[in-house]
């Protein structure tokens, strides 16, 4: 008789182990599974609000530009109105160390041609 009690026993001793070692797994699964959509979902939002960043920073820049070709193209103007080529080289080439957002900076008419440039400046044309 303390066989068969030994028998049944070790039979509940061996379900109960695989049972909880099925729980286990399916609670592993379910914990990877959740991290892994959780991470996921963050990672997209973060890479949209990047992408929103930059392009906010990028119209920036490019607004902050256009305020700066603006000033600097009436300045080129009126130097270009009185002759004064000495003074538009010297307004181009302020401009490019004055703002260290601009590297250089080139003097061109509407069809490409290149008058001045700050970076070459063996393009300079008489």
């Amino acid at each position: 008789m303390e066989k068969g009690t030994k028998d049944k026993e070790t039979v509940r001793w061996s379900i109960k182990w695989k049972l909880m070692g099925i729980i286990t797994l399916l609670v592993l699964a379910l914990v990877t599974l959740l991290s892994y959509t959780q991470i996921s979902s963050q990672r997209k939002i973060l890479e949209m609000e990047l992408n929103e960043r930059i392009a906010l920073m990028r119209a920036n820049l490019i607004e902050r530009g256009k305020s700066f070709i603006i000033n600097l193209s009436q300045q080129i103007e009126n130097d270009l109105a009185a002759f004064n080529l000495s003074g538009v080289m010297q307004a181009l080439k302020e401009s490019s160390e004055s703002n260290r957002e601009i590297k250089y900076t080139i003097l061109m008419d509407s069809s490409g041609v290149v008058f001045m440039d700050t970076h070459r400046p063996e393009l300079i044309q008489t």
